[in-house]
């Protein structure tokens, strides 16, 4: 069954329990409190049959959490990988070279320079230092998954 809205005095939580317990399974004990999935693009998104795409095969970027665009490019990849696996009998491997041609290398620097961002984020005086030093276009070319470019000013 599905929900359009979220009844009151139920938050994402209760809802998933209320579900669980209707399909008769106990309540979830390890929960991850809605995270996005943010790390380096995998190996493989091909498991068998199986083909995961979107915040499933941790296709996110990385600097800003977005994963909508990237979701929709890899389920269209992906069903295009079934509809000839089942056609034609290709591979599903296909679907791996494809993502990683057209996303690995995006998602891979936005790993990059999110692992490098976060340097300067330990500590106050270190973000706000790096903070100035990058200003606000580098905070934006970070957030679409640029290196920030540091103009020197002449005196």
């Amino acid at each position: 069954s599905g929900s359009t809205h979220v009844p009151r005095g139920f938050g994402l939580d209760g809802l998933l329990d209320r579900f669980l317990a209707g399909q008769g399974f106990p309540p979830a004990h390890d929960r991850t409190h809605w995270w996005v999935p943010i790390g380096p693009p995998p190996e493989t998104l091909v498991f068998g049959s199986t083909l995961l795409a979107g915040d499933a095969a941790n296709l996110v970027m990385a600097t800003n959490g977005g994963g909508i665009p990237t979701a929709m490019l890899s389920g269209w990849m992906a069903g295009r990988a079934a509809v000839a696996h089942l056609r034609e009998n290709a591979p599903l491997t296909g679907y791996d070279r494809e993502w990683k041609a057209v996303l690995g290398p995006i998602l891979a620097r936005g790993y990059e320079i999110k692992r490098f961002g976060d340097r300067w984020t330990t500590r106050d005086p270190l973000l706000a230092l790096g903070m100035r030093y990058i200003g606000a276009k580098g905070l934006d070319a970070m957030m679409r998954m640029r290196w920030p470019i540091r103009r020197w000013r002449s005196s």
